[in-house]
């Protein structure tokens, strides 16, 4: 990771375009001109674009990279191969059982206890800190146009995450929610620059995290609002980060 100051000017500039969302997600949400249901849907689909796409192609070849951290040992050969995958499946399960615990308290008076919410809230600071970890380390070393492209989608990602919030725990989820949220981004990036010679492995396998987490969120949100998401939205998205990123592919050998 360098520590020149234009590695951290791309950092610093990546985190904010990931934390202005949680500031302003709301706000944005209900701008006349933005349609609240369509823009959510739109950026549910740009995200699983990239994860499908991109992500996980990706996580296929990082295997060995999160194995020598996570299960080093040469006896242990097989269960490297798929680690990567094997964190973005705890990341999928974490959020799943995270839904689970809302659906046992659906319906009861006063929302859910205060517990599930700070559980939720700490999983989700979990889930940017892992993010911001990423993210900072590839800016780092220079952001490409994937990791533009993968912030973009995570940035309206944020729509959905904030709406899932301020529909299960309206009474609770306010500003302070939110900086317990971008402290965790802030962490993800200083864990990032002080990460020792093995961080690749752990980048690896925090993608893999992420990159579950998003599936899960994405399929909780567009199925629980079902009546409110947009199927053509969502395909637009989908549509329009598949064509980017084929492009993106296509002409990268000529450079």
């Amino acid at each position: 990771m360098s520590g020149s100051s234009a590695a951290w000017g791309w950092q610093l500039a990546f985190l904010l375009l990931l934390a202005a969302p949680h500031f302003l997600a709301g706000r944005i949400r209900r701008l006349p001109f933005v349609p609240e249901d369509e823009t959510v849907s739109f950026g549910s689909g740009a995200a699983v674009a990239f994860v499908f796409l991109h992500t996980l192609p990706e996580l296929a070849d990082a295997g060995e990279r999160v194995g020598a951290v996570l299960v080093p040992g040469d006896a242990f050969v097989p269960l490297q191969e798929i680690s990567a995958f094997l964190c973005a499946l705890a990341g999928f399960l974490v959020f799943y059982g995270l839904e689970k615990s809302l659906r046992v308290h659906e319906g009861r008076a006063g929302g859910p206890p205060l517990g599930v919410y700070r559980l939720h809230l700490a999983s989700f600071a979990l889930f940017n800190l892992l993010l911001m970890f990423f993210v900072a380390e590839q800016a780092g070393r220079g952001p490409t146009v994937f990791t533009w492209v993968f912030t973009g989608a995570m940035a309206l990602h944020y729509l959905l995450i904030d709406r899932g919030f301020e529909e299960q725990f309206a009474e609770r989820f306010d500003h302070r929610g939110r900086f317990i949220l971008l402290a965790a981004m802030l962490a993800g990036l200083v864990i990032a620059e002080l990460a020792g010679e093995h961080h690749q492995g752990y980048v690896e396998a925090a993608r893999g995290f992420v990159a579950g987490s998003v599936l899960l969120n994405v399929f909780r949100g567009e199925v629980s609002f079902s009546r409110r998401s947009s199927f053509a939205w969502f395909a637009t998205g989908v549509g329009a980060v598949t064509a980017l990123l084929v492009f993106v592919t296509l002409v990268r050998p000529a450079e």
